[in-house]
Formats: structure tokens, C-alpha cells, sequence
């Protein structure tokens, strides 16, 4: 299934990254709704689950960009969902390793790049997204 998903995404959203990316986020999007921040262990399964499919979309693009922007845009969701993450430190350390490796991303990207990846981040870190 992973193969012709891949295959697909080469064959059809390859030259247009920004648009795979908008539906990969919706997607996320879509899966995050499932997510019940009353119910922590159905919540942290949720989120994993979540998490698989950002990563396997990162592997895809095989881009830097796209995938602090997907990590990005996981950690703000995660921080929107409603779920308190100092209650609940496995979630609190999935928070927290993904914005590591999105700050890893970043990183290696071009000047202008992170300083639009870094203005979100802190807006997320705020809260405030």
C-alpha cells in the first residue's frame, strides 16, 4: 500500500510540493479530530497514529522544508488539541522530540526560510496559533 501511495505522489504531486503539503495538512487536520483529551491513553494512540502518517508524507517529499513545516503543523495541532501535556509527559515528550526535530529541519534551510519556520514556531511554543 506504502508503494503505491509513494508512487502516486511521484506520478502526480511530485512537481507541486505546496499543494501536496496543503493536503497533507488537511489530512492531519482530519486525523486530529479523533483525538480525546479526556481519555489520555486513547489520545497518545491517536497522536502516534497521527505521527506515522506526517512522517511517511515527510519521507515522500524527502524535502527539509516540508518536513519542519509538517512538524510544525503536527506541534500545532498538538498544542490545540486540548490536552494537558504536563499531566500527561508521554504526550508532553512527543511534543516535545518533534519540535527537536523540527528545530533540526529548520535548521539546514535558507536564511529566509527560518525566519518564517522560526516566527511560527514561536507562535506555536506561545500558544497563541
Amino acid at each position: 500500500k506504502e508503494n503505491k501511495e509513494l508512487v502516486s505522489y511521484l506520478v502526480f504531486h511530485e512537481h507541486d510540493i505546496s499543494g501536496y503539503l496543503e493536503v497533507v495538512r488537511s489530512e492531519l487536520d482530519a486525523a486530529m479530530l479523533d483525538v480525546r483529551p479526556d481519555r489520555p491513553y486513547l489520545a497518545k494512540k491517536t497522536i502516534r497514529k497521527t505521527l506515522r502518517l506526517a512522517n511517511k508524507h515527510i519521507r515522500f517529499t524527502g524535502s527539509k522544508q516540508a518536513e519542519a513545516e509538517l512538524l510544525i503543523h503536527f506541534c500545532g495541532l498538538l498544542q490545540g488539541s486540548g490536552i494537558d501535556m504536563d499531566r500527561n509527559p508521554v504526550i508532553g515528550n512527543i511534543f516535545r522530540s518533534q519540535m527537536q526535530k523540527a528545530d533540526k529541519a529548520i535548521g539546514s534551510l535558507h536564511e529566509d526560510l527560518q525566519y518564517d519556520l522560526k516566527k511560527l514556531r514561536v507562535k506555536i511554543l506561545e500558544g497563541s496559533l
